[in-house]
């Protein structure tokens, strides 16, 4: 759903862009419009519900309890059937846990046992996505206009790309329990050095559309998978902590992206970018490769023991 806003935006940037309404830029416009959606944003997060398992380390059970309920409730509703009874062995670990004490977590936690390389190869992974997930999609137009190609076409041609992005998500969507996440993303990572490489060199307008909707597609599931991912490799004790970290990086690198771009675009070409995009997806590819853990059908309390 998220995704569907990238065509739409397209769209409109390659309506008003190029016309003045009522005085001002087109460009102005199109800020304005997303900009404004930001009120809703406001009142629909409103409704978004705790964390269950984070109220339940906390010893706020009654809240939990009813998150799951109604979490539950809306299930039977939608399969028409009643759910299973809790697993024992799920119930004497939720005893055992009670009897212990819930442990608190700290930001030394994520250095350390299990978690030092699940922190240090998604501190990679996100310093390294951006370059592929901003160092394209937010440069398309500029890219296309240093093929020859004038900014009136290469807006049609990033809007032409841009109705690709959903179809990330759909695969994303449809693949997330059926594959390996772990290879989904190191697969998503070699498609886009791939495409990317031959977009760079591309010049027929069929091969240009072809190898950038492959690059936006693989960027975009890439984003619906890793999300997931980095979620499920924290306890919840430090979860919101941890990812907060090593999704900063990416942050961080999405600071320098656009200057990087920009600088070799002028030095040495299209071409030369996509050499460095590809090279940050090969970083990934390693780094996924070798420290990613597998967490397809795998429980949390296993995973973050």
């Amino acid at each position: 759903v998220i995704l569907t806003s990238v065509p739409v935006v397209a769209v409109l940037a390659y309506v008003l862009v190029p016309q003045v309404v009522f005085g001002l830029e087109g460009w102005r416009w199109v800020m304005i419009i997303g900009s404004a959606g930001a009120i809703a944003i406001w009142f629909v997060r409103r409704g978004l519900p705790e964390s269950p398992r984070w109220l339940e380390s906390k010893g706020r059970l009654t809240e939990a309890r009813a998150i799951v309920d109604a979490i539950e409730a809306r299930v039977i509703a939608e399969t028409g059937r009643q759910l299973e009874a809790p697993q024992a062995d799920a119930v004497a670990a939720q005893a055992a846990h009670h009897a212990v004490g819930a442990p608190q977590g700290s930001w030394s936690e994520m250095w350390k046992g299990r978690y030092l390389p699940r922190t240090i190869m998604l501190s990679f992974f996100n310093f390294f996505q951006t370059f592929g997930v901003y160092g394209f999609g937010s440069w398309v137009p500029v890219l296309l206009f240093s093929k020859g190609i004038t900014i009136t076409h290469s807006l049609l041609y990033t809007m032409v790309i841009a109705f690709a992005t959903p179809l990330g998500a759909i695969g994303a969507m449809t693949c997330a329990e059926r594959i390996e996440r772990k290879w989904q993303l190191v697969g998503c990572a070699l498609v886009v050095a791939g495409a990317g490489l031959a977009f760079g060199s591309a010049r027929e307008p069929a091969m240009i559309l072809l190898c950038g909707s492959l690059v936006t597609i693989a960027n975009n599931w890439l984003i619906g998978i890793f999300h997931t991912y980095q979620a499920e490799l924290y306890p919840t004790r430090i979860r919101a902590r941890a990812v907060g970290f090593v999704f900063s990086w990416s942050r961080v690198s999405s600071i320098f992206v656009g200057f990087w771009v920009a600088a070799l675009l002028k030095q040495s070409g299209v071409a030369a970018v996509f050499v460095l995009i590809s090279s940050a997806m090969l970083v990934i590819v390693v780094m996924v490769g070798l420290l990613g853990p597998k967490t397809n059908g795998v429980r949390l309390e296993e995973l973050s023991q």
